[in-house]
């Protein structure tokens, strides 16, 4: 697929390896296509403090339209000589980096020495470690970025970036207009809309303490809970870069079914400019992860079922540019682009993760595109409804029927019960129903 085929897209990004070793050529010929056939436009790189990532690996990724990121990683956090980054960031303007970012997660115990770790103005030692850097790299070209927190961490993400930016306005405000906030964004097994409306909306969150009524900054929103911060503090929003965000695979395989539903969801929205705040410069789902589980690709650049559901909507939403009326149009007519959706009830609205279990299954077995979004579905011939049996499914159906798809309902009251109709229909290679 030829990424020039593709929408103008600003957010979509991909995290590669979180280690240094994979930055030769022959790593280049084998992972640029795929990340062209995603239409990515951001790539989060890891680096080290004594060691440039090769020209000849960034020109070409920089060539190709995609804005590197390169993360320069220090742990222990300790301080470091300006002028030992002379080279490194010389030749990092040179060849057309525009974003570079010291140090991660400070507000994380394991990213200081154990003589070094004391929570008592530890944000103010940070600064004190960081900001010689960040004006270095000014000289260079490069705005100065907070690096990402621990979500949640060791010392309160919240309260430790509020620390951080009344630093900035009480020591440095001529980095205002530059600045830039780095942040992670990871799902942590929630559902991808848990904490969105930010502080405004869950007012009774606390650092530290997050009521069984409430919500909070763990999760893919955690951009909500922060750009209020800067606000208050700073009288205005910070553009926020994501260092990786998204669902991380698990060994738990009850949970292992959210996964391909949450990452698709997000990666669609970056896809789309107004689906996700103008502050939110990019979103970076992990292509790989630390320990060399596969998210979207295998350590061989081979792409997962994710991937390949991602590029098949790609190469549909490219080739079937529909007008606003679309769903009007296709209620009577055959331009539907997809075949087949299977259709999930959010956590949110009572869905359960052995439901996502079986749907993905399901999916994957008839080769049907897996999501939340009942508006997405309406451009499917075919739509299975997983959830429970209720009113206001009954209503999402109906909905769909108006639009031209026909619908079937695939309702159990346990996972056993899901699993063995699911099973039957797997055997009997029955896709639909309805």
């Amino acid at each position: 697929m030829n990424s020039e085929t593709l929408s103008s897209t600003h957010k979509f990004g991909l995290r590669y390896f979180s280690d240094d070793l994979h930055y030769r050529v022959e790593d280049l010929r084998i992972w640029l296509p795929q990340w062209k056939t995603l239409n990515c436009q951001w790539l989060v790189l890891y680096s080290t403090p004594w060691r440039a990532i090769p020209e000849a690996f960034l020109a070409p990724i920089i060539e190709n339209g995609i804005i590197p990121v390169i993360q320069i990683h220090q742990s222990p956090i300790v301080a470091l000589p300006t002028r030992a980054f002379d080279s490194i960031l010389g030749a990092y303007a040179r060849w057309g980096v525009r974003h570079v970012v010291f140090f991660d997660r400070p507000n994380q115990r394991q990213q200081w020495s154990q003589s070094q770790y004391i929570a008592h103005e530890l944000p103010q030692r940070f600064w004190n470690i960081w900001l010689p850097l960040a004006e270095h790299a000014r000289d260079f070209g490069f705005a100065p970025i907070l690096p990402a927190l621990e979500q949640g961490g060791s010392y309160w993400d919240t309260s430790f970036l509020t620390a951080l930016l009344s630093l900035v306005r009480q020591t440095s405000p001529h980095l205002l207009n530059e600045l830039q906030l780095g942040i992670y964004a990871y799902s942590n097994h929630a559902n991808v809309d848990w904490g969105a409306g930010g502080e405004a909306r869950w007012q009774a969150t606390r650092p530290y303490f997050t009521p069984a009524d409430s919500q909070d900054q763990l999760g893919f929103r955690s951009f909500e809970w922060y750009d209020p911060i800067c606000q208050r503090v700073l009288g205005r929003s910070l553009p926020q870069i994501m260092l990786g965000g998204g669902y991380l695979p698990v060994t738990d395989s009850k949970q292992s079914g959210n996964l391909l539903s949450h990452n698709l969801h997000i990666a669609k929205q970056a896809q789309n400019p107004q689906a996700l705040p103008d502050y939110l410069l990019n979103v970076a789902l992990p292509s790989m992860d630390g320990d060399n589980l596969p998210v979207l690709f295998n350590q061989h650049a081979h792409p997962t079922s994710h991937a390949k559901q991602l590029r098949e909507w790609l190469v549909g939403k490219a080739t079937h540019r529909q007008p606003k009326d679309a769903m009007s149009h296709t209620a009577h007519g055959s331009s539907k682009r997809m075949s087949h959706y299977v259709l999930l009830q959010p956590a949110a609205l009572g869905g359960a993760s052995w439901q996502m279990e079986a749907a993905q299954t399901f999916a994957q077995h008839f080769q049907a595109v897996l999501g939340f979004s009942a508006t997405e579905a309406q451009n499917a011939q075919q739509v299975s409804l997983f959830a429970e049996d209720s009113e206001q499914i009954r209503e999402v159906s109906a909905k769909l029927q108006k639009s031209g798809c026909k619908t079937e309902q695939i309702v159990a009251s346990s996972a056993r019960k899901l699993q063995s109709i699911v099973g039957n229909r797997v055997q009997k290679n029955q896709a639909f129903l309805g």
